[in-house]
């Protein structure tokens, strides 16, 4: 398992390259909302096992109200009509993705659920080649395969693990007496 998040890891690094161009505080930031999400999930996980999921998804939207309203102070300008389009829209499909992932980590155990986390990468190479006619450096589909298969190998060994653990039979008591 280690050596599977260590390949998954080092893929990271490849689509990422660090070491191709100084830490700016754009990537420090990325690098900082990529372990704030994966805490979140960690605490998501948790929180299905005494609240339903869609307090935990209110939960999620009430909370950033106001660091997010204190940042914006500095910088808020109003949107135009496009604006406004896109917000929307962003708004409504973090909804979606929020209520299906504390669905799904209410239902499933996390290690089942976080390989399809990958997809994500997928779709962010997709809409960036077709809406932003974005090049697609060999780097990151070679940092994406070792992701992929590092996500493959985890979600096969976990269900391997599930259905074992369901095949063994309980321990049985001694009788008192």
């Amino acid at each position: 398992r280690l050596i599977a998040l260590g390949v998954g890891f080092a893929g990271v690094l490849v689509v990422l390259q660090p070491w191709s161009e100084p830490l700016t505080v754009a990537l420090g930031l990325a690098l900082i909302g990529a372990l704030a999400h994966a805490m979140a999930s960690l605490v998501v996980k948790r929180l299905t096992a005494s609240d339903r999921p869609m307090t935990i998804v209110a939960w999620s939207f009430i909370l950033p109200i106001i660091p997010a309203f204190a940042a914006s102070l500095f910088v808020w300008t109003w949107p135009d009509a496009e604006g406004w389009f896109y917000v929307t829209g962003v708004g409504l499909f973090m909804l979606a993705g929020q209520c299906s992932m504390v669905r799904a980590l209410s239902i499933a155990d996390a290690t089942a659920i976080m390989p399809f986390e990958f997809v994500r990468f997928g779709f962010i190479i997709a809409i960036g080649v077709v809406l932003f006619a974005e090049m697609v450096a060999m780097e990151t589909f070679a940092g994406g395969a070792l992701i992929l298969v590092s996500a493959i190998y985890l979600a096969i060994r976990e269900a391997r693990r599930d259905r074992t653990i369901a095949l063994v039979p309980a321990a049985r008591l001694p009788a008192d007496g």
